[in-house]
């Protein structure tokens, strides 16, 4: 096969930083101290997309590396559906502006089944104004 890091399209789901690719996970949580148990079930799945020079020759294109992470959350108080979106690393001459790098960015939303509005949101990260 071929390996989705190196190939020559401009969207792949790619090995980042380690991991294995796409991954399901099972986590279970018990604190003895009093607390609630908790079980999550979830899927990350590791993304590679193109944003400069996406026609040109591979070795010149420009990659942005996120990673996403949807997930179901169980516990005795609460059913939530989480998911997020993270960009691992920093964007260089973001947008196409040479004086705007962003990094390390993270959007996320925690939905909880029992209410009819999101419960929770994440949004974070870096920007930095001037050269690289």
């Amino acid at each position: 096969g071929t390996d989705p890091d190196t190939s020559e399209s401009n969207f792949a789901v790619v090995n980042v930083a380690g991991t294995l690719g796409m991954s399901i996970y099972v986590q279970y949580e018990h604190v003895f101290s009093g607390g609630l148990p908790l079980s999550k079930l979830g899927v990350n799945i590791p993304l590679k997309i193109c944003v400069e020079r996406c026609d040109g020759a591979y070795a010149d294109r420009y990659f942005l590396f996120l990673i996403g992470d949807l997930s179901l959350v169980v516990s005795p108080t609460a059913q939530l559906v989480r998911g997020s979106l993270k960009l691992d690393g920093w964007w260089n001459n973001a947008l196409g502006l040479p004086f705007l790098q962003i990094g390390d960015i993270i959007l996320g939303v925690e939905w909880d089944l029992k209410s009819p509005l999101p419960s929770g949101f994440v949004l974070g990260g870096a920007v930095c104004l001037g050269n690289e």
